[in-house]
């Protein structure tokens, strides 16, 4: 694709009505994908917390990270026989029949609605469904931007003791697969991608689709291999139990990697028009 200038990148469009991203804009040491839904979350608890708050076993250490891009390793949880087992995938999903790993940035999200139509997804829905656990997530403002002014980023976390909280975390439904290698004697990588759906409540305000998040009862359905796709995966979802709030566009580069991401601005303030 024609290189971009960080202008024309900064006030590019990077909202997709197909959750992927076909855009690609250079905000960090690499090109990846900036401002799709849902680009960029929290990784700040560590494994032992993942396992004890998922009551899974799993090993793979993750570094953790205020500011996670996609086609970086991702914590997923999934089915392994009778357990369930966490464990390192990269996020943006390689289909198996892939011949390579290239379009992966353009899968890091897929539609509830979609699932079972599309060629990347479709053979995944009974037996590779996984979980993302998320410590929250940054969206952009797609709703109320205006002009050519860069979009207002959020945090969005789960409310202590609501329904979606896991000890802090999310519980976002997900899709992953196994795809070998055919020029590294089939050297196996485990890709993820979120899935998705209609936006709801305080969410709706600042973005059209947010991630499936699910609650306790509904993580147990949908990560059992024997059940078909539950019904109200694809069903209007009630108002999460959420904590949105601005941010500081420095989240924009996936070079800035601190705990000052997490702290709320005020949208008036001159400071943030820096970044």
């Amino acid at each position: 694709f024609k290189q971009k200038t960080a202008y024309e990148i900064r006030n590019c469009d990077w909202s997709s009505d197909v959750c992927s991203s076909d855009l690609l804009g250079f905000c960090g040491p690499r090109w990846v994908p900036a401002l799709a839904m849902c680009g960029r979350f929290l990784r700040i608890s560590s494994l032992t917390e993942v396992v004890s708050a998922f009551e899974a076993s799993g090993d793979g250490e993750l570094q953790l990270s205020f500011n996670v891009p996609p086609t970086t390793h991702v914590y997923a949880i999934r089915h392994d026989e009778t357990r369930r087992l966490v464990e390192p995938m990269s996020w943006g999903l390689v289909p198996f029949w892939a011949k390579d790993t290239k379009r992966a940035s353009n899968a890091i999200n897929a539609r509830v609605e979609t699932l079972s139509e599309k060629p990347s997804f479709r053979h995944l829905v009974k037996n590779h469904r996984a979980v993302m656990p998320l410590d929250g997530y940054f969206e952009w403002d797609t709703v109320t931007a205006t002009g050519t002014q860069p979009k207002q980023p959020y945090l969005v976390r789960p409310s202590s003791g609501g329904d979606e909280s896991f000890d802090g975390m999310f519980a976002a439904a997900a899709l992953w697969s196994t795809w070998r290698d055919p020029e590294h004697d089939g050297v196996a990588l485990q890709t993820v991608a979120m899935v998705t759906t209609q936006s709801v409540g305080r969410l709706a305000e600042i973005h059209h689709r947010m991630p499936l998040l699910l609650d306790r009862d509904e993580i147990e359905e949908w990560l059992d291999n024997d059940t078909p796709l539950p019904g109200w995966a694809g069903s209007h979802r009630g108002d999460p139990a959420v904590e949105v709030v601005p941010v500081s566009k420095r989240v924009n580069s996936v070079r800035n990697n601190d705990a000052t991401l997490l702290e709320p601005i005020d949208l008036g303030s001159p400071q943030d028009q820096l970044f």
